[in-house]
């Protein structure tokens, strides 16, 4: 009962792999969420075998409130505590605005923008309650200050996600709500093929979920708002 508790939405693939991996070698139990219950269910055992912590895997669909809710209801009738949650999960789609497809518009904030709100809503209370203190973190985008062409929506939900990761934090000065902001990943986001190069100035999951070891590890009175991660190759575009 004495060992931190972090809980990961949208864990299946990509970032949320990579996390749930730096987050179990640093000692903490892993409650793992995505709609790939099977997935997760077989990351989170793995985990656990490797690196002796508490693992859970179960089915979460951040636009369902009720499944939000039971995979928070599942984490502290396990573990009894949650310290950290990592609201992960995110989709997207890209294109001109005008002529821009009604339901990828709709899907895209339903759970970029509303599932890290119902997250958020899940769990701050359990979060407030840490014996350590609890941390939020918002997994957005290094465009989430910044627009390009073809890919007005889906920068709109990452400029949303900046703005509830600092409403959250007035409104919670107890807790540490980090906005984390990649840049290019190569990921199965958004389609791609993880296996594949990207060439200069791409991040690896892993890279990022490394990097993200600083927030996990700093001390209780350190807040780390904000962390921008992106390869040296990347052209610093602001």
């Amino acid at each position: 009962m004495s060992t931190r508790t972090l809980a990961i939405t949208g864990a299946s693939r990509g970032l949320g792999v990579a996390v749930a991996e730096v987050a179990a070698a640093e000692g903490f139990d892993v409650a793992l969420g995505a709609r790939d219950a099977d997935a997760v269910e077989r990351l989170a055992a793995d985990l656990a075998d490797e690196h002796g912590v508490g693992g859970l895997g179960m089915r979460c669909d951040v636009t369902d409130v009720a499944s939000i809710a039971s995979f928070r209801d599942a984490i502290i009738e396990r573990f009894g505590r949650l310290d950290v949650v990592v609201a992960n999960a995110g989709i997207g789609s890209f294109g001109p605005m005008v002529g821009f497809d009604s339901d990828a518009f709709d899907a895209m904030f339903a759970v970029n923008v509303r599932g890290v709100w119902a997250t958020l809503s899940a769990v701050a209370d359990d979060l407030e309650a840490a014996p350590t203190r609890g941390t939020a973190i918002l997994v957005s985008s290094d465009v989430s200050d910044r627009v390009f062409p073809g890919g007005g929506p889906y920068v709109a939900t990452k400029h949303a996600v900046r703005a509830l990761a600092r409403t959250f934090q007035q409104e919670h000065p107890q807790l540490r709500v980090c906005e984390l902001r990649p840049g290019s990943t190569r990921s199965s986001f958004a389609g791609q093929d993880p296996t594949t190069p990207s060439g200069e100035g791409v991040l690896s999951s892993t890279d990022v979920a490394r990097t993200l070891r600083v927030v996990l590890t700093a001390p209780d009175d350190v807040r780390i708002e904000e962390l921008v991660v992106r390869s040296a190759g990347q052209a610093p575009d602001y």
